[in-house]
């Protein structure tokens, strides 16, 4: 325990240099330490429970209602957060808009509301929204692909507190109108078709929402009329190529019965089929695809917007212990550790 005015002061100058080797971390740092801290900290000693709405990869945290998973709302939420993003004019991105736009018809659903529900309690002066629906994307592919797809992680989005303008690609719309969107949103066309691929191997379309794509049905197991991408819904792998590249007919936005929703297949085809052939013989490709993608996705932001730095573990971090026992980032100090090393985490 330091007891010394020259203790403390070593104390709060203390500065750890961290694992990439090109800045030193310097305790505190408002920016990253409770970000660090969520990304990190999944199990074990002080842990945070952002990861366990999405482990495992078919959880449901944050609903009852058979049909529906986590893993795909949440990565759905990023999206669609993230959609009405224009580059050229630096505006939209990751910004939590999305908490006013799911009156719009492009936003159906319940995933929207009961994801940023379960997100709220994270929420903080140093954990924004917009950073916490990255992070759970970022922890929805992580799991799903079995720590295969590890998304590298910057903090510093910052939230808006209004509807942004509305422009989500919707099943419906026509290839010319979805690589317009794309484009806006910085992706060309053959990143379009990996994004798409990457989006679409986890979860289905939900009847409830779109009975124009696929049937309702009443089943107690299947309350949501769910139609899944593909036979490993809950499973982040090439499967979704593998069987449109084979002609499944699972995927109902690829051969669904309505035609004018098959957006995927349009999306699938802009190239020739060139990359989803590529991304089906090779899931090595696929995963390493979808990692460049997604990482480009979750770091769409606004132009006056600066991210951080790649958040890397902190391995050594000074502790302020709550008079309580409680949480030691609240309260008043009692005592003080020069050292807590943080256990290792475990990726879910």
């Amino acid at each position: 325990m330091l007891t010394s005015r020259h203790g403390l002061t070593l104390l709060l100058a203390l500065s750890i240099t961290v694992s990439s080797g090109t800045t030193a971390y310097t305790w505190p740092d408002p920016r990253i330490d409770l970000l660090e801290s969520i990304l990190y900290q999944q199990n074990g000693f002080r842990q945070y429970g952002l990861a366990f709405g999405v482990a495992p990869c078919n959880n449901q945290a944050s609903t009852l209602e058979t049909g529906r998973d986590d893993s795909a709302e949440w990565f759905r939420t990023a999206y669609h957060d993230m959609a009405t993003a224009d580059v050229q004019a630096g505006t939209g991105g990751i910004d939590a808009s999305i908490g006013f736009e799911t009156d719009r018809d492009e936003n159906k659903g319940k995933a929207f509301n009961e994801s940023i529900g379960f997100f709220i309690g994270f929420q903080s002066v140093r954990s924004s929204m917009a950073d916490l629906i990255a992070l759970g994307a970022l922890f929805s592919v992580g799991s799903c692909s079995n720590g295969e797809v590890i998304i590298p992680f910057r903090g510093g989005r910052v939230d808006v507190y209004e509807a942004g303008p509305s422009g989500v690609p919707q099943p419906q719309e026509s290839l010319d109108s979805h690589t317009a969107a794309f484009a806006r949103q910085g992706f060309n066309v053959t990143e379009m078709i990996g994004l798409v691929a990457c989006g679409h191997t986890i979860g289905g379309v939900h009847g409830e929402n779109f009975p124009e794509i696929v049937p309702v049905v009443n089943d107690s197991n299947n309350m949501a009329s769910r139609q899944d991408f593909d036979e490993s819904f809950d499973n982040f792998d090439n499967s979704v190529a593998t069987q449109f590249v084979s002609n499944s007919m699972q995927n109902p936005l690829a051969f669904g019965h309505n035609e004018t929703t098959r957006s995927d297949f349009r999306i699938f085809n802009a190239d020739g089929g060139e990359l989803i052939r590529k991304m089906a013989e090779s899931q090595q490709l696929f995963w390493d695809t979808c990692t460049t993608l997604l990482e480009r996705m979750l770091n769409t932001v606004p132009r006056d917007v600066q991210l951080t730095e790649v958040i890397q573990p902190i391995p050594v971090r000074p502790k302020i212990k709550h008079p309580s026992g409680g949480h030691p980032t609240t309260g008043h100090a009692k005592s003080r550790r020069v050292r807590d090393v943080i256990p290792t985490y475990t990726r879910v």
